[in-house]
């Protein structure tokens, strides 16, 4: 089964943030009929594996309890969200595993979220990484051609 790719996946467009432009691009056709879909968020946040995409956001921001108490436990003092960045290096990834796993559940679309609020991306450009040490895995270059 092949998902369809957007534009926004590859970084091919630029649409001005407003509602107008969001409200000129109609739903595709086959939208309301899929039904179901999956969301996957997948990153920085991933590497300690505790909470969500939220992660940085409640460790630093709202500084909540468990956030905290599971860094002081697992992490040295000083240690920085960016210092996940390097952990972050997709070597189990395997595309074709992800599309047999897709595929068999059903689902009529797939929705890669390319890049996060805390600024890393799945993908390489200059105009995403805000710290210089963020790096993305050389094999999520290879993402958007292997699931199209």
């Amino acid at each position: 089964m092949h998902w369809p790719v957007w534009n926004v996946l590859a970084g091919l467009s630029v649409s001005p943030p407003s509602w107008q432009s969001i409200d000129s691009r109609p739903l595709p056709p086959w939208y309301d009929q899929a039904k179901f879909g999956i969301f996957i968020h997948w990153g920085v946040f991933s590497v300690p594996s505790f909470g969500s995409e939220w992660f940085w956001y409640y460790w630093q921001k709202e500084k909540l309890k468990p956030y905290v108490e599971f860094m002081e436990r697992n992490y040295p003092p000083g240690f920085t969200y960016a210092d996940f960045a390097p952990m972050f290096s997709a070597s189990f990834f395997d595309a074709a595993e992800w599309a047999d796993v897709l595929s068999a559940s059903g689902a009529k679309y797939i929705v890669l979220t390319s890049k996060h609020h805390e600024g890393n991306g799945l993908f390489n450009t200059p105009a995403l990484d805000p710290l210089p040490k963020w790096s993305n895995p050389p094999k999520m270059e290879r993402i958007g051609s292997r699931l199209a």
